[in-house]
């Protein structure tokens, strides 16, 4: 691999020079390298860099007491993506994820203070934690799922690099099917949310139009990892009315205006729906036989420009501490922090509208192959891979 987190690492830790990049949610029995299908659980999105040494858990890549080192923090998010310094009082991002996670608000404080970031409490009411019926959150996930709680890490301190101001509000599901997901997004919307993040996803299914009208509530914009396995599509970024994100790959770029640049992440889901039908807004052409688009926009996702997370836990028992995470488990809670920030109304309908807005990813090779090319390779304008670029409402 390679990328500024891996650059950094090389030089802090140099007996570890060679990393890779580990899902941190194992798949369900009998999947592929893709998702599970309806019959078995969605899967989290993220994805943890490890040294390629390792071979029994994932190490964290600094102590407890230690700042991070390597790994994107809300200084660098705010400045690639041109963020005001102030914006999201009073709105909620909700993070809908499966099961329980003991440890999220004391991490939550362990990131937002060594990020400069104000503190984030369920005493000041900036934090909220419930089940997926709006009462007690569910027991902590079991040794072979804590990857859900690195990811519910995740979500919220990307929230956080986006959206400082913003409440947070975690819906926490009793188990990785649609009915409790979507019970758990449903309370996200009831409780007020101004935008619900999903960093989850499972293969398509024919049921799915039927599914989605319980799945996604009305009213109120959910933004969707798109998926970490390259030219693919994912439920439920496949619906159209929500927002799917797609992965990028974010890196400083000198002397030019904007001074970053995104690329096509490799490994990021998208492509043409095999099930949902085009809606009336998606006037673009590329997707086939009356099919959806499965990502509207895009945000840095490849885990070698991914995001500093901290994680007192530990992964397979591992000490814990400082970890790299990337994945469209990334872009997505960036968007929705973005969204949350900026205040204005978004669906997909109006991204598709409001496009030029947006800052576009045009670079970078593909997400895997497809015909035609746009399907799967960054072009100026809409592609398949990174949709609309970066969202600016």
């Amino acid at each position: 691999m390679s990328g500024p987190a891996i650059d950094k690492l090389r030089q802090s830790k140099r007996a570890a020079s060679s990393y890779v990049a580990k899902p941190v949610c194992a798949a369900p029995a009998g999947a592929s390298k893709a998702p599970a299908s309806k019959a078995g659980a969605s899967r989290c999105l993220a994805s943890v860099l490890a040294p390629a040494t390792a071979t029994h858990g994932v190490p964290a890549l600094a102590g407890p007491s230690e700042p991070p080192p390597a790994g994107y923090t809300a200084k660098e998010f705010r400045a690639a993506y041109q963020l005001p310094a102030t914006g999201g009082k009073g709105r909620t991002v909700a993070v809908v994820a499966y099961g329980g996670y003991p440890r999220l608000e004391a991490d939550l404080a362990q990131y937002r203070a060594a990020t400069g970031l104000p503190s984030c409490t369920t005493k000041s009411g900036c934090l909220t934690i419930v089940g997926q019926d709006g009462g007690e959150p569910p027991p902590p996930t079991t040794d072979e799922e804590e990857g859900w709680q690195l990811e519910q890490a995740l979500d919220v301190q990307a929230v956080s690099a986006t959206c400082p101001d913003c409440k947070i509000l975690v819906v926490q599901s009793s188990a990785p099917y649609d009915k409790d997901l979507g019970m758990a997004n449903q309370e996200a919307a009831k409780r007020g949310a101004y935008v619900i993040n999903n960093s989850f996803g499972r293969d398509e299914d024919v049921d799915d139009p039927a599914t989605a009208t319980t799945f996604v509530p009305k009213g109120v914009p959910l933004v969707a990892s798109t998926g970490d396995y390259g030219h693919g599509t994912s439920f439920p970024s496949t619906v159209p009315s929500v927002i799917g994100a797609g992965g990028t790959r974010l890196l400083e770029s000198p002397g030019t205006q904007r001074g970053w640049r995104d690329d096509v992440w490799a490994y990021g889901g998208g492509g043409c729906s095999a099930i949902q039908p085009k809606p009336a807004w998606e006037k673009d052409p590329l997707c086939l036989h009356g099919k959806a688009s499965a990502v509207d926009v895009s945000a840095d996702g490849d885990p070698g420009s991914g995001a500093a997370v901290y994680f007192e836990q530990g992964l397979g028992g591992e000490p814990g501490g400082w970890y790299v995470v990337g994945g469209t488990s990334l872009s997505s809670p960036l968007t929705a922090g973005m969204i949350a920030l900026h205040g204005k109304p978004v669906t997909s309908a109006s991204i598709w509208a409001r496009s030029s807005h947006n800052l576009d990813v045009s670079t970078g090779g593909t997400n895997g192959w497809c015909a035609p090319a746009r399907e799967c390779k960054a072009v100026k304008g809409y592609d398949g891979a990174t949709g609309w670029g970066v969202i600016r409402p």
